[in-house]
């Protein structure tokens, strides 16, 4: 539609889940490639989401894990398409109809008795906050249902600073992950510039790093245009990753908010270094009317595992040193021997006639290239372009071996180094990821971790408990906000309905745990299975 002339003034999107591409979820490919067709063009795109209750609960940890994901990145999906072109987002909840036994539990009558869609009275106040206080208690040690998340959704959405947004900012700092980001997501769509003030009050108030985060994220995507204000004011006291998603918040923020602030935004940029850095720079060239820094390379393009271009200031990557690595990943040509100089033909003995190959020409002899060895080349490769950058790096194994004992500023000659030291890597039977996850996490240079794995973990802490990992890494990620990639480097695909029922198992197996892993830390999922350096395409088994 963006491509139609004459071009549209509105666009309307009716929506019942994240947009996908090639049967995988595709919300930052769309995003971008949104932006980049709406900059400067003056669409207003609107968007109706419509949220629909399975039609089988969960039954396994992992499932809910998934389910829910699945459920934040499609919300923050309509929420930033909307808020990017400065359209409105709709929340429209569907139910499925089931008989009622007598003897089943009655509704909450908080959810019957009082309207959180609009302000309410004090002789209420009371009741709503006992509910979400029982419901923070209860949710310690089960996952929210989704009628729960809707309340939760619609308080923080309340038009109301001084009753329902005191409440609305507990939930957003106490609550688990669900409620936090469905408070998150309410509170950025409210209308009440008056709840913003009252969130950059708390703001101020706030003490611990994750809370000031959470508290940034929360407001930074909001339509109030006394966001923008409050965030550069917020600039003067943060430093490190606080500054970095301040930063971030900014440069999504409209041009016409930012360029009265132009002079500012220069002011505060001195001195940055990695993504707040870029981001600083996309924000200054919203505040000037120039076109956005080119995005072009950091991304992971088809055929690679790792981005062309690094702006971190400190990266992270982790490989996956289990066995399985040793698998075949493509097969290439042979190298020829070297030539030993010409050596003279033999004559063919007398009275034996000589077999002419009247057939196919004899095929040149292959060699397999290990899932190792491949990814192996492709962090030679994002090495040497960290280095280009001036920025640092560290790798480690999922066997518990680090290059470094931490992000170092890279050397020329760093991409034969780090080569090297895989080379020497022996694989084993272990895929431990918390260990590296938290070595890296720790490391306060780090701004980006690209995970690449061929399996699930094993002998790991978390391996058979989906949430007790991701509760490790939100521990420690909540006061960071560092993006985590996953890439799948897989065997190439067979032909077979049985092989490819097969693989679709395996992708499913490995989306229960990375697939929450990555959306709830600002990441995405990409499988691999060919490999564009590679002189041949992979052969299937």
């Amino acid at each position: 539609v963006l491509d139609l002339e004459p071009r549209p003034d509105v666009i309307y999107v009716f929506l019942v889940g994240a947009p996908s591409y090639r049967a995988r979820v595709a919300i930052d490919r769309t995003l971008t490639e949104a932006q980049r067709k709406l900059w400067g063009r003056g669409i207003q795109v609107n968007v109706v989401r419509f949220v629909a209750p399975p039609a089988q609960a969960a039954r396994t940890e992992g499932a809910r894990a998934l389910q829910q994901a699945n459920e934040d990145a499609y919300g923050k999906f309509t929420n930033d398409l909307a808020s990017m072109s400065g359209g409105s987002e709709v929340r429209i909840d569907l139910t499925r109809h089931q008989e009622k036994s007598k003897d089943e539990g009655k509704e909450d009558e908080v959810a019957l008795a009082v309207d959180l869609t609009k302000p309410f009275g004090r002789q209420d106040r009371k009741k709503v906050e006992n509910y979400f206080e029982g419901l923070l208690t209860q949710t310690a040690e089960r996952e929210p249902t989704s009628d729960e998340l809707k309340l939760v959704e619609e308080l923080a959405a309340c038009p109301d600073p001084k009753l329902a947004a005191p409440i609305a900012l507990d939930l957003l700092l106490k609550g688990g992950p669900a409620i936090s980001a469905t408070a998150a997501r309410g509170l950025a769509a409210n209308k009440e510039p008056r709840v913003h003030a009252e969130a950059v009050k708390r703001f101020v108030r706030e003490r611990k790093p994750a809370g000031r985060i959470k508290l940034i994220k929360a407001i930074g995507p909001a339509k109030n245009p006394t966001v923008t204000g409050a965030l550069i004011k917020a600039l003067g006291m943060l430093e490190g990753d606080q500054a970095r998603v301040a930063w971030r918040m900014l440069s999504a923020r409209p041009a016409d908010e930012l360029k009265p602030e132009k002079g500012k935004l220069t002011r505060l940029a001195k001195g940055l270094e990695g993504l707040a850095r870029a981001y600083a720079n996309e924000a200054l060239a919203k505040a000037a009317g120039r076109p956005m820094p080119p995005h072009a390379g950091l991304e992971v393009a088809e055929g690679h595992f790792l981005p062309e271009r690094f702006r971190s200031k400190g990266v992270a990557i982790i490989v996956d040193s289990n066995q399985k690595m040793g698998e075949a990943f493509a097969h290439v040509p042979k190298a020829k021997p070297k030539d030993e100089g010409k050596k003279k033909k033999k004559k063919p003995r007398r009275g034996r006639k000589q077999e002419e190959d009247k057939g196919e020409e004899k095929k040149p002899e292959t060699e397999p290239v290990s899932l190792f060895k491949a990814v192996q080349s492709e962090v030679v490769r994002a090495i040497e372009a960290v280095g280009k950058a001036e920025g640092r790096a560290n790798v480690f194994t999922t066997g518990g071996r680090s290059w470094k004992s931490s992000a170092e500023q890279l050397k020329p000659g760093a991409g034969a180094e780090i080569g090297q030291w895989l080379e020497n890597q022996r694989l084993g039977n272990q895929r431990d990821i918390w260990k590296p996850l938290q070595r890296a996490l720790s490391d306060r240079a780090v701004e980006q971790i690209f995970l690449i794995v061929s399996g699930r973990p094993i002998r790991t802490a978390g391996a058979r408990d989906v949430k007790d990992l991701l509760e490790r890494v939100r521990g420690l990620n909540e006061d960071r906000d560092v993006s985590i990639d996953v890439i799948y480097v897989l065997p190439p695909e067979a032909k077979e309905a049985m092989a490819q029922a097969r693989r679709q198992d395996e992708l499913n197996s490995l989306d229960a745990l990375y697939s929450p892993l990555t959306s709830n830390n600002r990441g995405k999922v990409v499988i691999r299975t060919t490999l564009a350096t590679l002189a041949k395409k992979p052969k299937a088994p």
